[in-house]
């Protein structure tokens, strides 16, 4: 692949970001870590600034959650993977057309897994896009 795969990491706890980032940077070569966002709005700014390819979210911060933050903007632009303590909110992820949910803590094997899904659909989506 001649790209890296741009990805954002959101989770209001300092070490889930620190962790997730450590875990990508040391299992899944394809994902550059471009940045990290310790709530839904300075995520928003770091989305537009950066567009990344795909965001990790939380789902739980303070203020608005990882939902509400795809209910502000135009989330196709970026795949989601939700990355939470939380299995109740499964449900709701795929409704929000996430690409993967993931349980803290994270199991590298389904990290990797995961990555394998969203590098399969970036490749899948560059195909589909003209070529000028």
């Amino acid at each position: 692949m001649s790209h890296e795969i741009k990805a954002l990491i959101v989770d209001d706890e300092l070490s889930g970001r620190e962790n997730l980032k450590t875990l990508i940077e040391s299992y899944c070569a394809e994902i550059k870590v471009v940045g990290t966002a310790s709530s839904a709005v300075e995520a928003k700014n770091m989305i537009t600034c950066l567009s990344p390819h795909v965001v990790f979210l939380d789902v739980n911060m303070p203020v608005l959650d990882g939902f509400d933050l795809l209910e502000s903007m135009d989330s196709s632009s970026f795949m989601v993977v939700f990355v939470t303590a939380h299995e109740e909110y499964a449900i709701k992820a795929i409704k929000a057309k996430a690409i993967d949910y993931l349980l803290k803590p994270i199991n590298i094997k389904e990290l990797q897994q995961t990555v394998k899904r969203v590098v399969e659909n970036y490749v899948s989506n560059a195909a589909h896009l003209p070529s000028f």
